[in-house]
């Protein structure tokens, strides 16, 4: 068999040109060079699709990344620390005032199309007429026009009072329309309840506590807030207790609520531990 031949054929086949040659060595020489320029052709035919989708995602990534970014660096937060009461003024004037361990997040150069405030905590809010505010929560949201209100998420917890004007208050599939001097609430995973006459949640505006039937475990996370301090109620049953007191020192407070509950409490450091009376007996 002529070799020579047989590459020549095989040449044609992958219908490379080649100048006539003289030797063996020389088709072999012509032959590896073509497949070689072939097999490049291949990989970069192969990958041509793939380099396309790859700048697709890296241009996609970077439109992301840029708006991201850009929402980012327009949204404002504000936040309050453990026994801290502070008061903020958003964009058009409106003001925000935080209770304890509190924080409220807006995008500020939206502000004049969407005024949206998420709330984590309790504040007071006192709107300017205008556009629709809306402050949104992790159980719900209230909408207004102009006017004053009190919202608490906290917990599981979720109540808004109305304190001036009227505020639409929604929450899951249920929605209340409050007015001034009212208030609803949310508790524990339940629906978003009846609307009821209470000015109990102002209150800690005045640095005053006031409770009407609320869980006491609740309670002391509150005074935990306010006077910066861990509670450790692990041993105490959820009761609930009503009163209003103004208390300038933990201690004080917590004479307020452990003696018509038959409850102790022991601090150290910064820790307080709530004990029943019987505890020590029953353990």
């Amino acid at each position: 068999m002529d070799i020579n031949k047989e590459l020549l054929k095989i040449i044609d086949d992958f219908n490379f040109k080649v100048n006539p040659v003289k030797s063996n060595q020389e088709v072999w020489n012509v032959l590896e060079s073509k497949l070689s320029e072939t097999k490049n052709k291949q990989t970069i035919y192969f990958l041509k699709p793939l380099l396309s989708i790859a700048a697709s995602v890296v241009i996609v990534l970077m439109v992301y990344f840029y708006f991201t970014n850009s929402t980012a660096h327009n949204k404002v937060s504000y936040a309050t620390e453990g026994s801290q009461i502070r008061e903020y003024t958003l964009p058009d004037g409106s003001t925000a005032l935080l209770n304890a361990k509190s924080s409220i997040t807006f995008n500020a150069k939206n502000w004049g199309k969407n005024k949206i405030v998420t709330l984590d905590g309790e504040a007071f809010f006192k709107v300017k007429k205008g556009k629709r505010f809306v402050v949104k929560t992790s159980l719900g949201e209230v909408q207004v026009l102009g006017t004053q209100f009190n919202v608490c998420d906290r917990k599981n917890n979720f109540e808004v009072h109305c304190s001036e004007g009227s505020v639409k208050v929604i929450s899951g599939d249920k929605s209340v329309i409050l007015k001034p001097g009212e208030t609803t609430t949310r508790k524990l995973g339940s629906l978003l309840g009846d609307k009821i006459n209470s000015n109990a949640s102002l209150c800690w505006m005045e640095n005053k506590f006031c409770f009407e039937e609320e869980y006491l475990h609740n309670i002391l996370d509150e005074l935990g807030r306010r006077f910066n301090l861990t509670i450790d109620y692990s041993n105490t049953e959820n009761k609930t207790y009503s009163g209003s007191f103004d208390a300038k020192t933990i201690e004080e407070a917590l004479e307020f609520i452990c003696e018509p509950l038959e409850l102790k409490f022991l601090k150290q450091k910064n820790v307080i531990y709530i004990k029943s009376k019987n505890y020590d007996k029953s353990n």
